[in-house]
């Protein structure tokens, strides 16, 4: 059932310009927010995070820019370059999808609510480049874009809603 999702979902978004393709999977990447729903009534008011401040802008240049070039090259990147070569994964990219979030899940250790939340961010992540897996670099970078977008969108929400958060 889920082979047919994912299926049913490259050919929705296959069919698209590049540029909606972007957006919907920046959307994709704003939708996991719902897989939080079962979990809030668990988190503890603070779930933790990096330490970013808004009036410093090499914050926000390590967060929009560096992290994502960094985390996409090391967590989704590498991980699916190497285990595709071995036999157990050639033929199992949602194995590969799975690895890559855990393991993005996990460099995101604040708080278990964080982490949880960076696994299902990083399986958006992950399907991104397995969804343009023919083409290296646009896989790359649309990735890094999104996850660029994403982080941009929790900054401009932290900095919005600072009394509140």
């Amino acid at each position: 059932m889920l082979t047919l999702s994912i299926k049913a979902l490259n050919e929705f978004v296959s069919n698209k310009p590049y540029p909606l393709q972007v957006f919907l999977f920046y959307c994709l990447s704003l939708g996991v927010i719902i897989f939080m729903l079962p979990v809030i009534p668990f988190i503890p008011d603070d779930i933790g995070g990096p330490d970013i401040k808004i009036n410093r802008p090499g914050d926000i240049v390590k967060v929009v820019a560096l992290a994502p070039i960094i985390e996409t090259f090391i967590f989704q990147y590498l991980v699916f370059r190497v285990l595709r070569m071995i036999r157990l994964f050639e033929n199992n990219p949602l194995l590969i999808v799975g690895i890559s979030a855990i393991g993005f899940g996990l460099n995101h250790s604040y708080s278990f609510a964080y982490m949880y939340f960076a696994l299902l961010e990083g399986l958006v992540l992950a399907y991104i480049l397995y969804f343009y897996k023919y083409n290296y670099s646009k896989a790359f970078w649309t990735t890094v874009l999104v996850h660029a977008l994403r982080n941009s969108t929790a900054l401009l929400c932290r900095y919005l809603f600072a009394d509140i958060i």
